[in-house]
């Protein structure tokens, strides 16, 4: 949402379409997802200190190999879409808030 709202402002001044990449979209962790720091030791501490090694996932994640992959792949797309100049706009999330 903020990497939209970020898209739109730019726009003001590009006045151009903007395309929505859902390979640019953050990684799915999993259980751990959404959870804060505390709320993820509680809940599910083992999966907390597996994920200290980036090579781990949670089983209902998606693992880091999977996210560089697809992200990748989503910035050979934007590099073959044959536009001239193009604004790419992402969030940086932690693990956890």
């Amino acid at each position: 949402m903020r990497a939209r709202e970020s898209a739109d402002i730019i726009n003001v001044q590009l006045r151009t379409e903007i395309e929505v990449m859902d390979g640019f979209r953050e990684r799915n962790y999993g259980v751990l997802g959404g959870l804060t720091k505390a709320e993820a030791l509680e809940k599910y501490p083992e999966a907390v200190e597996a994920h200290k090694d980036p090579a781990n996932t949670d089983p209902e994640g998606e693992s880091q190999a999977d996210f560089s992959e697809r992200v990748l792949s989503a910035f050979v797309s934007v590099k073959e879409s044959g536009h001239n100049v193009v604004v790419v706009v992402s969030e940086l999330k932690k693990l956890f808030r």
